[in-house]
């Protein structure tokens, strides 16, 4: 046990959903290793509360992957209870996260997901290079995508025009898999052949 309380990367995968006394430990034990951020439950039993998040504004620096599971009232919590709780009143900086999932799993009362997710500061991402978005409102994908993405996967809460999802891509220059669901054609947008590599 004394062992393994010293091997920080043992520590460096935080899972979602536990006490935030848990999560400072890990953080803690972890030293200064990049941080990598799971899931703790199926997507479908996950109901984080939105006080699992304070540890962490303390180690968003160190951040490399985030991926989460995120209702309705984790998002509106994160946003409108930051003033009452140990979480700071700016988004945090996550200069190194490269990878960032995030699945939306409120569809109660058909209310469509908040368009944007407080945490993480827009302009700061800066490394990101997996951009993967689950059942969000297609703004939260112009919101987060970066030029330096490799990777994107979007399965938007609605949809998008042909034209929107163009320019957007126009930003990646470096981009290479690519995943849309939920496309919108209008009637009068020409089909072009996409030339042979």
């Amino acid at each position: 046990r004394s062992i393994s309380l010293e091997l920080p990367q043992l520590w460096n995968v935080v899972p979602t959903g536990r006490p935030p006394a848990c999560t400072t430990a890990f953080l803690e034990r972890s030293r200064d290793l990049p941080l990598s951020v799971v899931p703790g439950r199926p997507d479908y039993k996950e109901r984080l509360d939105p006080k699992f998040f304070a540890p962490l504004t303390v180690a968003a620096d160190r951040l490399y992957s985030l991926q989460l599971n995120l209702a309705r009232n984790t998002m509106i919590g994160l946003a409108e209870g930051r003033y009452l709780s140990d979480l700071d009143d700016e988004p945090e900086a996550a200069p190194w996260l490269e990878t960032l999932k995030l699945r939306y799993t409120s569809f109660e009362d058909d209310a469509d997901p908040p368009d944007d997710f407080w945490f993480l500061s827009y302009g700061a991402m800066t490394k990101l290079k997996t951009l993967d978005l689950t059942h969000f409102s297609p703004k939260l994908t112009i919101n987060f995508v970066r030029p330096t993405v490799t990777s994107l996967c979007v399965m938007p809460m609605g949809s998008m025009y042909l034209e929107s999802w163009i320019d957007i891509l126009r930003e990646l220059p470096l981009l290479q898999a690519l995943v849309i669901d939920g496309l919108s054609i209008h009637h009068d947008t020409p089909y072009l052949p996409i030339p042979a590599a």
